[in-house]
């Protein structure tokens, strides 16, 4: 029973394009992923420093107009302040609720959604 060598280099050379291929689907998926993860994050750092720069603007509007109402501004500042920290209590407290959940859920979705893409 001979084995003709030839056949066997080419089924060797194929095999290892084959890898060589699949080697380079998965880096480029990987990419792919990764990138897509990137940009969400940096999208949300972004909308979060404008929502940050537009909620510290609001409340010194927010303040000084308690203030002039009340005519007291200690009371109007100490009213936003107790705002804050009442929406700082209600974080800390449902956490998992509010934010742990929503965001791995959304991460979960993010990656199955990936994963559809590439099967398609």
């Amino acid at each position: 029973m001979f084995v003709d060598q030839k056949k066997i280099n080419e089924l060797v050379e194929e095999t290892r394009a084959y890898l060589e291929a699949r080697i380079q689907l998965s880096k480029l998926q990987f990419i792919e992923i990764s990138s897509d993860q990137f940009s969400k994050v940096m999208a949300g750092f972004i909308i979060g420093g404008v929502a940050l720069i537009f909620m510290i603007s609001f409340s010194f509007f927010a303040g000084i107009a308690l203030s002039e109402l009340l005519n007291n501004q200690t009371a109007g500042f100490g009213i936003i302040a107790a705002f804050y920290f009442l929406l700082l209590v209600c974080l800390v407290i449902f956490r998992k609720k509010l934010l742990k959940q929503p965001i791995q859920d959304a991460t979960i979705k993010s990656i199955f959604e990936n994963e559809d893409k590439d099967e398609d």
